[in-house]
Protein backbone atom coordinates (compact mmCIF):
# COMPACT_ATOMS: atom_id res chain seq x y z
CA UNK A 1 0.00 0.00 0.00
CA UNK A 2 2.93 2.33 0.70
CA UNK A 3 4.16 1.80 -2.84
CA UNK A 4 0.95 1.68 -4.88
CA UNK A 5 -1.56 3.82 -2.98
CA UNK A 6 -4.56 4.36 -5.29
CA UNK A 7 -2.85 2.84 -8.34
CA UNK A 8 -4.49 -0.54 -7.74
CA UNK A 9 -7.98 0.98 -7.85
CA UNK A 10 -8.38 0.66 -11.58
CA UNK A 11 -10.13 -2.64 -12.18
CA UNK A 12 -8.50 -3.02 -15.57
CA UNK A 13 -5.00 -3.04 -14.06
CA UNK A 14 -5.55 -5.75 -11.43
CA UNK A 15 -6.31 -9.41 -11.90
CA UNK A 16 -7.59 -11.08 -8.77
CA UNK A 17 -8.85 -14.58 -8.07
CA UNK A 18 -12.61 -14.70 -7.58
CA UNK A 19 -12.28 -16.55 -4.26
CA UNK A 20 -9.95 -13.83 -2.97
CA UNK A 21 -12.30 -11.13 -4.18
CA UNK A 22 -15.16 -12.74 -2.26
CA UNK A 23 -13.14 -12.76 0.99
CA UNK A 24 -14.32 -9.25 1.85
CA UNK A 25 -17.74 -9.22 3.46
CA UNK A 26 -20.44 -8.06 1.00
CA UNK A 27 -21.81 -5.60 3.53
CA UNK A 28 -18.41 -3.92 4.00
CA UNK A 29 -18.00 -3.77 0.22
CA UNK A 30 -21.48 -2.27 -0.24
CA UNK A 31 -20.99 0.33 2.49
CA UNK A 32 -17.87 1.55 0.71
CA UNK A 33 -19.26 1.85 -2.81
CA UNK A 34 -19.89 5.56 -2.17
CA UNK A 35 -16.16 6.13 -1.61
CA UNK A 36 -15.48 5.21 -5.22
CA UNK A 37 -12.92 2.63 -4.15
CA UNK A 38 -14.64 -0.59 -3.04
CA UNK A 39 -12.50 -2.59 -5.48
CA UNK A 40 -9.31 -1.07 -4.05
CA UNK A 41 -10.51 -1.96 -0.57
CA UNK A 42 -11.03 -5.55 -1.71
CA UNK A 43 -7.61 -5.79 -3.38
CA UNK A 44 -5.78 -4.57 -0.28
CA UNK A 45 -8.01 -6.58 2.06
CA UNK A 46 -7.11 -9.83 0.27
CA UNK A 47 -3.42 -9.08 0.73
CA UNK A 48 -3.56 -8.79 4.54
CA UNK A 49 -3.30 -12.53 5.17
CA UNK A 50 -2.60 -13.83 1.68
CA UNK A 51 0.20 -11.77 0.22
CA UNK A 52 0.60 -13.69 -3.03
CA UNK A 53 0.91 -10.93 -5.55
CA UNK A 54 2.88 -10.44 -8.72
CA UNK A 55 3.72 -7.00 -10.06
CA UNK A 56 4.48 -6.64 -13.76
CA UNK A 57 6.48 -3.44 -14.13
CA UNK A 58 6.29 -3.23 -17.93
CA UNK A 59 3.00 -1.80 -19.18
CA UNK A 60 0.73 -4.35 -20.77
CA UNK A 61 -1.58 -1.61 -22.07
CA UNK A 62 -1.73 2.16 -21.94
CA UNK A 63 -4.74 4.08 -20.69
CA UNK A 64 -6.03 6.84 -22.88
CA UNK A 65 -6.89 9.92 -20.81
CA UNK A 66 -10.26 11.59 -20.86
CA UNK A 67 -10.67 14.61 -23.08
CA UNK A 68 -12.80 16.28 -20.42
CA UNK A 69 -11.94 16.39 -16.73
CA UNK A 70 -14.41 15.06 -14.16
CA UNK A 71 -16.71 17.51 -12.35
CA UNK A 72 -14.91 19.00 -9.36
CA UNK A 73 -17.50 18.02 -6.73
CA UNK A 74 -17.48 14.37 -7.81
CA UNK A 75 -13.71 14.24 -8.26
CA UNK A 76 -12.94 15.57 -4.77
CA UNK A 77 -15.65 13.44 -3.17
CA UNK A 78 -13.91 10.37 -4.59
CA UNK A 79 -10.20 11.24 -4.57
CA UNK A 80 -10.09 13.35 -1.40
CA UNK A 81 -12.83 12.04 0.87
CA UNK A 82 -13.25 8.53 -0.55
CA UNK A 83 -9.56 7.64 -0.68
CA UNK A 84 -8.98 8.89 2.87
CA UNK A 85 -11.93 6.81 4.08
CA UNK A 86 -10.65 3.64 2.39
CA UNK A 87 -7.10 4.06 3.70
CA UNK A 88 -8.42 4.67 7.24
CA UNK A 89 -10.51 1.49 7.01
CA UNK A 90 -7.51 -0.50 5.76
CA UNK A 91 -5.61 0.78 8.81
CA UNK A 92 -8.34 -0.74 10.99
CA UNK A 93 -8.00 -4.01 9.05
CA UNK A 94 -4.32 -4.24 9.95
CA UNK A 95 -2.27 -2.10 7.59
CA UNK A 96 0.40 -0.09 9.36
CA UNK A 97 -0.11 3.53 10.29
CA UNK A 98 2.88 4.44 8.12
CA UNK A 99 1.31 2.69 5.09
CA UNK A 100 -1.94 4.60 5.62
CA UNK A 101 -0.13 7.93 6.00
CA UNK A 102 2.12 7.34 3.01
CA UNK A 103 -0.84 6.34 0.84
CA UNK A 104 -2.80 9.45 1.82
CA UNK A 105 0.20 11.66 1.10
CA UNK A 106 0.62 10.02 -2.31
CA UNK A 107 -2.93 11.07 -3.14
CA UNK A 108 -2.22 14.61 -1.96
CA UNK A 109 1.13 14.92 -3.74
CA UNK A 110 0.19 13.19 -6.97
CA UNK A 111 -3.53 13.22 -7.64
CA UNK A 112 -4.77 16.32 -5.83
CA UNK A 113 -1.82 18.51 -6.73
CA UNK A 114 -2.06 17.49 -10.39
CA UNK A 115 -5.81 18.11 -10.42
CA UNK A 116 -5.36 21.59 -8.97
CA UNK A 117 -2.78 22.41 -11.63
CA UNK A 118 -5.02 21.06 -14.40
CA UNK A 119 -8.02 23.03 -13.19
CA UNK A 120 -5.97 26.23 -12.76
CA UNK A 121 -4.59 26.00 -16.29
CA UNK A 122 -8.14 25.44 -17.61
CA UNK A 123 -9.74 28.33 -15.65
CA UNK A 124 -11.83 26.16 -13.34
CA UNK A 125 -12.60 27.62 -9.95
CA UNK A 126 -11.22 25.47 -7.15
CA UNK A 127 -11.20 28.03 -4.37
CA UNK A 128 -13.96 26.24 -2.46
CA UNK A 129 -11.98 22.99 -1.98
CA UNK A 130 -9.48 24.42 0.52
CA UNK A 131 -11.70 23.69 3.54
CA UNK A 132 -11.91 20.00 2.64
CA UNK A 133 -8.15 19.84 2.08
CA UNK A 134 -7.59 21.24 5.57
CA UNK A 135 -10.15 18.83 7.07
CA UNK A 136 -8.43 15.79 5.54
CA UNK A 137 -4.77 16.83 5.83
CA UNK A 138 -4.48 19.04 8.93
CA UNK A 139 -2.11 16.49 10.49
CA UNK A 140 0.39 17.27 7.73
CA UNK A 141 0.69 21.08 7.97
CA UNK A 142 3.66 21.51 5.64
CA UNK A 143 2.18 19.35 2.86
CA UNK A 144 -1.20 21.00 3.34
CA UNK A 145 0.38 24.46 3.16
CA UNK A 146 2.01 23.65 -0.17
CA UNK A 147 -1.33 22.52 -1.61
CA UNK A 148 -3.02 25.67 -0.29
CA UNK A 149 -0.37 27.75 -2.04
CA UNK A 150 -1.31 25.97 -5.28
CA UNK A 151 -5.00 26.67 -4.66
CA UNK A 152 -4.53 30.37 -3.97
CA UNK A 153 -1.92 31.06 -6.66
CA UNK A 154 -3.50 32.94 -9.57
CA UNK A 155 -4.34 30.84 -12.62
CA UNK A 156 -2.22 33.10 -14.82
CA UNK A 157 0.95 31.88 -13.08
CA UNK A 158 0.08 28.25 -13.86
CA UNK A 159 -0.78 29.12 -17.46
CA UNK A 160 2.58 30.84 -17.95
CA UNK A 161 4.48 27.90 -16.43
CA UNK A 162 2.44 25.45 -18.51
CA UNK A 163 3.14 27.41 -21.69
CA UNK A 164 6.88 27.62 -20.95
CA UNK A 165 7.09 23.94 -20.04
CA UNK A 166 5.10 22.68 -23.03
CA UNK A 167 6.33 25.17 -25.58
Amino acid sequence: MKIFGLRLAFISCVIIKRNNFLMLDKEIYSRNVSTGFPFLLTVYFTQINNCNAIFISNPVFIQRGNLKHAPIEWWYQIFLTGSNSIFDLLGKFGYSKSAVIRSKLKVLNNDIKQDIIYRKVHNESIIHIWKNIIKMYYKFPFKMFIILVYIFTPSLIFKIIFKIKNG
